[in-house]
C-alpha cells in the first residue's frame, strides 16, 4: 500500500485531549514541563532492559508515552501518562 502522506494529530482521542488540558494546567502551576509523545527510550535507561525483560530494549525504542511531566528545576522525569488503547475503555470486572 502506498503512503498517502496524511498527517496525524498530536492527540489521538478525547482521553488524551482531556489529560493534556489537565496536565498543562498542573504543570503551569507547579513550574514543571509537559512533553507529548515522547519515546520511552528517551525517558528511561534502556541499557539493562533486555536482561530484565526479554525484548524490552526493542520495545522501549519503538514505544512512546502520551504525556511526560518533567521537574521544572532538575529536568528529571516525574511521571508519564499513557491513555490510548481499547483496554482502557472498558471495566474488566
Amino acid at each position: 500500500m502506498a503512503h498517502t502522506g496524511r498527517l496525524l494529530p498530536l492527540l489521538s482521542n478525547r482521553y488524551e485531549e482531556a489529560a493534556d488540558e489537565l496536565l498543562r494546567k498542573i504543570s503551569a502551576d507547579t513550574g514543571d514541563r509537559l512533553m507529548l509523545k515522547m519515546r520511552l527510550a528517551s525517558v528511561v535507561d534502556i541499557d539493562t532492559l533486555d536482561t530484565q525483560i526479554p525484548g524490552g530494549r526493542w520495545f522501549a525504542l519503538s514505544a512512546e508515552l502520551d504525556h511526560v511531566v518533567f521537574d521544572g528545576e532538575t529536568g528529571q522525569p516525574k511521571f508519564a501518562v499513557e491513555l490510548d488503547g481499547r483496554q482502557h475503555w472498558t471495566d474488566l470486572e
